[in-house]
């Protein structure tokens, strides 16, 4: 649960990220 949890969460910044460069350019 904490390995599925950490992953869930590494995945959901990457999608922040990507979303938030988006919005920059």
């Amino acid at each position: 649960d904490e390995v599925s949890n950490h992953t869930y969460d590494k995945a959901t910044l990457t999608w922040f990220e990507e979303i938030f460069e988006e919005y920059k350019n």
